[in-house]
Parts: structure tokens; C-alpha cells; sequence
């Protein structure tokens, strides 16, 4: 009896250890920060986004983007970031050096860590320490397989067609 309990304690401990984990964002609760909940720091303001039935996240981005969409460029490796003495920003890439007042650029996590865009000036301190103390976290992939096609109202994440507008 002292054997199955051990093992139901064991089983128990596993089941959460992987949700300790899985809330974390962590491969396992050995790699969960152990002073999580006091560096957590919610924004302010609601958390949640809530879509209306005939729209999408792709009709979402659009609309918050619409006037800024023709000065992005995707899909260019940036080398290098500079603060110009005239406050400007220059941004270089493999191809072009772009001028601007302003800059976002995004990039993930191991390109920062592995410092493969030049600041000018060096990002400041309380930057660097925040890049090299986040952990890379876990992602997990969800496919979703129906027998039958969803009807005509069902949910819409992303557009499926080019031109296709609120999920239509």
C-alpha cells in the first residue's frame, strides 16, 4: 500500500511540476523564476481583448496600423541602430540605411542575446541586464483538426485569403 501511494504522491508531484511549468511558460518547474510572482507587474487597464463576431485579430492589426502600414518594411536583417547627433535614427540593414525620427524594431530574443544588432549608443544598462536575465520560455503549437467544415459564422483568427475583409 505504502508503494501505491508513493506512486500516486510521485504522479501527483509530475502532473505539478508540468503545470507549474506550463503557466510559466517553462520546459518544467526547474527553470520557473523563483521570484516570479514578485517581479510580475501587471499594466494597467483591461487584459483582455474581446473581437466582435464578424471581425478578427488580422482586421485588428490593420486598423491600429492603417497610418503607419506604408513605412514598414518586413523582412530585412537589421545590423545596426544609431541615435544621430540631429536626433534622428538610422537604421541599417543588409540592403539600405534607413533614416527616420523614429524606429521599431523587432526582433526576438536570441538576436538580442546574442547581440547581433549594434546599438549606437549601447542600449542602456537596465536593458541589457533585463535581455540577458529573460529565459527563453516554451511555445506550444495547437492544431485543430474538424470532420465537418465550421459553418459560415464560426470563429475567425486570421484572414484565410488576401483581400478577404472581417473574416469575409
Amino acid at each position: 500500500e505504502l508503494q501505491e501511494v508513493e506512486s500516486e504522491a510521485l504522479q501527483y508531484l509530475q502532473w505539478y511540476g508540468r503545470l507549474q511549468g506550463l503557466i510559466e511558460g517553462a520546459p518544467s518547474w526547474f527553470d520557473v523564476l523563483v521570484d516570479g510572482d514578485r517581479v510580475y507587474e501587471e499594466c494597467p487597464g483591461n487584459q483582455e481583448t474581446i473581437l466582435n463576431k464578424d471581425t478578427n485579430y488580422q482586421n485588428l492589426i490593420e486598423r491600429l496600423g492603417a497610418g503607419v502600414m506604408d513605412r514598414v518594411v518586413h523582412n530585412e536583417r537589421v545590423i545596426a541602430v544609431r541615435q544621430l547627433a540631429d536626433d534622428t535614427v538610422e537604421v541599417e540593414t543588409d540592403t539600405t540605411v534607413y533614416q527616420c525620427e523614429y524606429a521599431v524594431v523587432t526582433v526576438s530574443l536570441g538576436v538580442l542575446k546574442n547581440q547581433l544588432i549594434q546599438f549606437i549608443p549601447d542600449l542602456p544598462t537596465e536593458k541589457t541586464r533585463a535581455i540577458e536575465s529573460i529565459p527563453f520560455g516554451v511555445l506550444t503549437k495547437v492544431f485543430l483538426e474538424y470532420e465537418e467544415d465550421l459553418p459560415e459564422d464560426g470563429f475567425y483568427f486570421l484572414r484565410t485569403q488576401e483581400g478577404e475583409k472581417d473574416g469575409k
